[in-house]
């Protein structure tokens, strides 16, 4: 039977002063003066610098264009000093990292441009809690090539801020491009890498990581590595290099009698910047001097993040990332606003495509303008750097909740407070109103209620809240798209807060209906010792910095259940945004394990929004690769019309979906063009879904028996690949009919 395509292209047309309280007084109140501008300086930040001890603190600034070298030099003579990173100073755009030491200085700056000061403090928290064939990057690894070279993210530069990598793991190696043979000599296997037949002391003997090494190796989870000393043990100091083999008759095996050898001696991290000590570690100039520079979380988390960007290599394990030809810059960050910003500045100096930020705060706005969420803005807007970040995993964990309060009513939450750890826990309260005149009132399993006053009476300040139950900071803000924050944060070793149920009661006496949402946050996902007892709410939840406008928000997607899971965060963002944008595989994720050379195990499994978000990166890489122009807009068009494919794709993004879950064929089709055309191959085809199929007929000719069609949509065009039994011929008196239902009725 002779196949053929027929394919057709179809075009388509202050004085702060703290409120009389009901029923207890404090012992501490922070007085600041706030001006016109509640919004100038961080209510955070106006406490920090309150408690300053001479050593200055950590504040971003945002000014309302880039400085120049005269304005920098005039603000450091007031007193504010920025933080530099060599000789360089820290900022992305209009946005600087600074070291402030009083608000006095830091207000005076509104006259050079400053638009806000906040806190560079803010502690973010890694959103932790094979998936390629889920999202087809292996069909474009296995079909794809673009000048010769093999789609797989090779000249794309990924950027992952997180807890920092164990570089030395073997998913961090490329191969070098030689072959080599492999030889026996005295009970061990060698690599003749002089092509001599001679087994000498650099070339083995080879070693199994896990495992004794026989004549033929296993290599879905297992690497090889030359051992110098000859012991069991990888040791890149003494020497030790992985290697890797080519299953030339494809039998899941390397036979060390006749298949070929290379080394794995070329590292995927371009870069490595360790913020804990300032250093830099460059591939090929210093990076070997990096060697006890490894992942600083005892999750490792950083690791299986990087390793689901780009780890692996294709056809030597079974363990590979979505883009395993991608460089890695890794920035091995504490994870605070200060880091997160000069780490996204790190990313723009050294030519980064593309970000990852496996990481999330719900102390802020979520509402966009957040100092974060504008850095990623920024990057995208003024460097063409996309974002890929975390959803969060607040779902089901009792940890928000949402609730209206009608004009001249109040309404009350129940908040759960056990034995709080020492990890700064906090609860945030938002809305939007058009008086502010709300007034927060909490009362205590026991004792008297708490009324924080007016909320116009403390919109922009900082205090101290002493009582006999709750004793902690207290921070009021006001975003610049009107959103309204109440921040109560245990900060210090004195504070507490009592355990039992809460009452937390918004009044509303007048104005507009309003909605509130309220975070309680207690240190990590895992734990449970503040949480809601009413009015929980699963929407709404979707963490910093994945609501930054220009984030890409990724949500954790189930492969056994075909679902989004039930912890990952959903949308809308709390202003009412399209959040997430996309969803991709977070659920048992096999990557890279940080502490590989302590175990018995290279891999380990993971879950979370965390680990969904780095599968958008690597295929953001791909896309980038195969588009080769550099157009960021076009790479994030193309990943959102590609999302869900054919069947699932969401025009209008769901709050669990976004657009649709990852599909890396369909997306980089978008910035083909090959598919569409009339002299299009059955190749150009490959990564593209069967639209729909039919069975053989007998009583139809052959030319003439439609088998199954391919479509691809551009924005302006409908191209179809249409497969007949034999070579149609529509120029005499056959006809093809196609008809498309526009507006799916």
């Amino acid at each position: 039977m002779i196949q053929r395509y027929l394919v057709l292209a179809l075009l388509f047309a202050s004085m702060i002063v703290m409120p009389a309280p009901a029923k207890y007084t404090t012992t501490t109140t922070i007085q600041s003066s706030r001006g016109d501008d509640v919004t100038l300086v961080e209510a955070q930040l106006q406490m920090a610098i309150t408690n300053e001890n001479g050593q200055g603190v950590s504040a971003l600034l945002e000014f309302e264009k880039q400085l120049t070298e005269f304005e920098i030099n005039t603000i450091e003579s007031i007193g504010v000093k920025f933080a530099r990173r060599g000789s360089s100073i820290i900022n992305v755009g209009r946005f600087y990292s600074a070291i402030v030491y009083d608000e006095g200085s830091v207000r005076h700056l509104s006259e050079l441009g400053l638009i806000r000061a906040t806190s560079g403090s803010k502690q973010f928290t890694p959103s932790i809690i094979s998936s390629m064939e889920a999202i087809r990057a292996d069909d474009v690894w296995n079909n794809l090539e673009i000048n010769g070279q093999t789609v797989d993210g090779s000249g794309v530069t990924v950027a992952v801020i997180d807890t920092g990598a164990a570089w030395l793991h073997p998913a961090f190696w490329k191969q070098y491009p030689t072959e080599f043979d492999f030889i026996f000599w005295s009970s061990n296997y060698y690599v003749d890498l002089n092509d001599n037949a001679i087994a000498e002391s650099n070339e083995g003997p080879i070693k199994a990581f896990d495992g004794p090494l026989g004549s033929s190796f296993d290599y879905a989870s297992n690497y090889m590595f030359i051992s110098i000393d000859g012991d069991d043990n990888f040791d890149y100091a003494d020497g030790d290099r992985w290697i890797g083999g080519i299953d030339s008759n494809g039998d899941n095996s390397i036979d060390l009698t006749s298949e070929k050898a290379v080394m794995l001696n070329i590292s995927k991290v371009a870069i490595l910047y360790d913020q804990f000590s300032s250093n830099v570690y460059i591939r090929d100039v210093n990076l070997t001097q990096a060697v006890s520079i490894g992942d600083s979380h005892s999750t490792y988390h950083g690791t299986h993040v990087a390793s689901t960007v780009a780890g692996g290599q294709i056809g030597m394990t079974s363990y590979v990332g979505a883009a395993p030809g991608a460089d890695l810059i890794i920035i091995r960050s504490p994870l605070t606003s200060a880091d997160i910003l000069d780490g996204i500045s790190f990313a723009v100096e050294n030519d980064a495509d593309i970000i990852n930020m496996s990481f999330s705060s719900y102390l802020g706005f979520l509402d966009g303008t957040d100092s974060e969420d504008l850095l990623v803005t920024e990057a995208f807007l003024n460097h063409g750097i996309l974002t890929t970040a975390a959803a969060g995993n607040l779902g089901t964990l009792k940890k928000h909740a949402r609730f209206s309060v009608p004009s001249g009513d109040s309404n009350t939450v129940l908040l759960d407070v056990g034995n709080l750890k020492d990890v700064n826990p906090y609860l945030s309260i938002l809305w939007q109103s058009n008086n502010r005149d709300e007034h927060v009132l909490f009362t205590p399993p026991s004792g008297p209620p708490i009324d924080l006053g007016a909320y116009s009476e403390i919109a922009g300040s900082s205090f101290a809240l002493d009582t006999e139950n709750l004793s902690a900071y207290v921070f009021c803000e006001i975003s610049s798209r009107g959103m309204n924050n109440i921040i109560v944060q245990i900060s210090t070793e004195e504070h507490h807060w009592q355990n039992g149920v809460w009452d937390v009661t918004i009044t509303n006496p007048s104005g507009d209906d309003i909605w509130v949402d309220s975070y309680a946050w207690d240190g990590d996902w895992i734990y449970s010792d503040m949480t809601f007892d009413s009015y929980t709410d699963n929407l709404h939840t979707i963490s910093s910095p994945g609501t930054s406008d220009f984030a890409i928000a990724v949500a954790s997607y189930s492969e056994s259940t075909n679902s989004i899971t039930s912890g990952s965060s959903r949308g809308p963002r709390i202003d009412g945004a399209p959040k997430p944008n996309i969803a991709a595989p977070g659920v048992s994720i096999d990557a890279a394990r940080g502490d590989f050379l302590s175990s018995d195990d290279l891999w380990v499994p993971k879950g979370g929004t965390s680990m969904a978000s780095p599968h958008v990166a690597g295929v953001l890489a791909l896309i980038r690769q195969a588009e080769g122009n550099d157009n960021p807009w076009m790479d994030y068009s193309a990943l959102i019309n590609g999302a869900g494919g054919l069947a699932n794709h969401f025009d209008i993004p769901l709050n669990d979906w976004g657009h649709g879950l990852l599909d890396a064929g369909s997306s980089i089709m978008y910035v083909l063009n090959e598919a569409i055309e009339s002299s299009s191959s059955l190749s150009d085809w490959s990564l593209l879904e069967t639209f729909t199929t039919d069975g053989d007929e007998p009583g139809v000719q052959a030319d003439l028996d439609i088998r199954y069609v391919k479509v691809f949509q551009h924005s302006d065009s409908l191209g179809l690949a249409i497969n007949t039994d034999a070579v149609s011929n529509f120029m005499g008196t056959d006809m093809l009919s196609v008809e498309w239902d526009l507006d799916s009725n």
